[in-house]
């Protein structure tokens, strides 16, 4: 053996035990879940499994665990140095109760240089407003929600004719509210055995194995009970005869009444009068 294959040797040696060379962090998987509510906001899920190499990678990791915060997800991404980001929220579509949850490393070896980890990222989309959210929501009838999907507020990558671009080995899932009826929905997903829109009786929609969703569009349909519609037309009602007598029309109006109640008694006495005579 040559005195600089073994010169290398040595080098490589050198940098192994520093954990220089299998330092490192790696996205394995991600898997996002989106648990769509009746109001148009959502309970989202993101789990990252990452792949760890090196012991030095693994000591960082173990430190942000101990000393970053649950919520400060750039010193998350500085620390590991990998993409972690919420992918559903952001401008125009407001978060809060924003957590992350790391998974820490249990072991009883002394020396471990390859580990995976789950780091979780949990966080509520805001229901919708005029100009925000991750559904729009109307009102096509006054039984009839209708929610429709706001690709303004993803934050994946896309294509230029935008197209949704997913990590790799990404698995991408919406569970939407029961008794709903699926209007539009592009591309199908990979595990529906079911034929075009309108479809019911699906509430959970996975698209996995792909790497770009052309086109991806989502709309469904909720049908509110009859109860709904009369008590929404109460409400109605009642807030329309509170407004007359309370706003700045309400002495006209009372006095209008006022005048109407007279009439009717006045011509009710003119009949009894006339039937007496």
């Amino acid at each position: 053996m040559s005195a600089r294959f073994k010169y290398i040797i040595l080098f490589a040696s050198l940098l192994y035990a520093s954990g220089i060379v299998y330092s490192a962090f790696s996205l394995d998987s991600l898997t996002i879940t989106a648990y769509v509510r009746d109001d148009g906001s959502a309970y989202i899920r993101e789990e990252y499994n990452v792949h760890i190499t090196g012991n030095d990678s693994i000591k960082r990791y173990s430190e942000a665990v101990s000393l970053l915060k649950r919520n400060d997800i750039q010193a998350w991404r500085d620390q590991l140095g990998i993409p972690v980001i919420y992918h559903l929220g952001g401008q125009p579509v407001s978060i809060s109760d924003f957590t992350i949850t790391p998974e820490p490393i249990v072991t009883s070896y002394t020396y471990v240089d390859n580990v995976y980890v789950s780091i979780a990222l949990t966080y509520t989309v805001d229901p919708p407003t005029a100009s925000s959210g991750l559904f729009i929501v109307s009102q096509p009838t006054p039984r009839t929600l209708r929610y429709s999907i706001n690709k303004n507020g993803f934050m994946f990558e896309t294509t230029s004719s935008g197209g949704i671009i997913l990590p790799p080995n990404t698995k991408l899932t919406f569970v939407l509210p029961d008794g709903i009826t699926i209007t539009r929905l592009n591309p199908l997903p990979n595990d529906l055995s079911t034929s075009l829109p309108p479809i019911k009786g699906v509430s959970t929609l996975t698209w996995e194995r792909t790497s770009v969703l052309s086109g991806f569009s989502l709309e469904f349909e909720k049908e509110l009970p009859l109860e709904t519609e009369i008590t929404a037309f109460l409400d109605e009602l009642s807030a329309g005869v509170i407004s007359i007598f309370t706003g700045p029309n309400a002495i006209p109006a009372i006095v209008i009444i006022i005048t109407l109640v007279i009439a009717i008694a006045y011509l009710h006495r003119i009949k009894r009068k006339a039937a007496k005579d």
